[in-house]
């Protein structure tokens, strides 16, 4: 931060001291940050993930995100930690665990209707229905107003409402590394890209190439989303292009193309945080999501011991 030339002295030590030591809350990160950094620093990163929503969203998202970075630090040694193997371990012994407790798992099943009876649930799943004590959805927002809108059609209404960005995430496996850098946050609206993501700058792979992340988040309706994966990728090259990041065909070992449509939820005001509670107001519904997390960012973290505390609150339910 010392280095950027956009700035001078005293706003560099600003800019240091703001994201060491935010604040937990303020009516306005133009206000906090001042309006030289903001316009020359922290807009364009807003911008470039939040596209059009990017001057509506709430100040206390960013603070706090930014209190929870600086919480990651001692001094300037960054903490942080990796499950090796990937998060799919804690994933697979949660189904094993399950498996072991006579619980059973479908996928690729299609949940049409549900019906309240009683203090039971008739769910009616690839054209069969089966009954049920309790429902937690972990679905977006949208789909789950459609489901439960006979139940009640006022709170349909009003999660239905809630707003998220779609996200693209192309993994390369390259020849060479493309930043020497863990993470890079782009701020500059000119390039279409959100992030670059250097895993093996992080973990180091046995292997012969670097593996990348490049992110790009979308407005839930934007048209890139309805794109192939060869538009996408060449998209994402010619937008690495105007990085001076520029891969030839033989450099490129391999990649994936992930699309995930209900990826960062939108905090505006207070009327976004009403699946926090995790509690709906039909009994023994349930909503644990990325909205659930609210006011702090999304992460594996956070959903975690969210899923811990509705844990306990259907435990004391019962």
């Amino acid at each position: 931060y010392l280095k950027l030339e956009f700035l001078n002295i005293p706003e560099r030590l600003n800019l240091i001291y703001k994201l060491a030591c935010p604040i937990s809350s303020a009516s306005s990160l133009r206000g906090y940050f001042g309006e030289t950094i903001y316009s020359r620093f922290i807009e364009d990163m807003l911008v470039n993930k939040f596209r059009d929503f990017a001057d509506s969203v709430n100040p206390e998202w960013f603070l706090r995100k930014l209190k929870k970075r600086g919480r990651s630090r001692i001094f300037l040694s960054e903490r942080l930690g990796y499950l090796s193997g990937s998060f799919d371990l804690f994933l697979d012994r949660i189904v094993e665990n399950l498996k072991n407790n006579s619980c059973t798992i479908q996928t690729d099943s299609s949940v049409e209707k549900i019906i309240k009876s009683n203090n039971h649930f008739i769910v009616k799943i690839n054209g069969k229905e089966e009954e049920f004590d309790r429902i937690i959805f972990t679905i977006p927002p949208d789909e789950i107003s459609s489901l439960i809108y006979q139940l009640n059609p006022e709170y349909a209404d009003k999660i239905k409402k809630l707003k998220y960005m779609s996200n693209i995430t192309t993994l390369l496996y390259t020849k060479k590394n493309l930043t020497d850098f863990y993470w890079v946050n782009i701020a500059d609206r000119n390039i279409g890209l959100t992030g670059i993501i250097s895993q093996s700058n992080f973990v180091k792979y046995n292997s012969a190439g670097f593996f990348t992340y490049i992110s790009i988040y979308l407005p839930e309706k934007h048209s890139l989303l309805t794109k192939d994966e060869t538009e996408i990728f060449q998209y994402v090259m010619t937008e690495l292009g105007k990085m001076n990041i520029n891969l030839t065909n033989n450099e490129i070992l391999d990649h994936r193309i992930t699309i995930t449509r209900y990826a960062q939820p939108l905090y505006f005001s207070n009327r976004d945080l009403i699946l926090n509670s995790l509690k709906t107001p039909i009994k023994y519904i349930y909503i644990i999501n990325s909205h659930s997390i609210l006011p702090e960012d999304r992460g594996l973290n956070n959903i975690i011991i969210k899923a811990r505390n509705l844990s306990e609150t259907i435990e004391s339910q019962n």
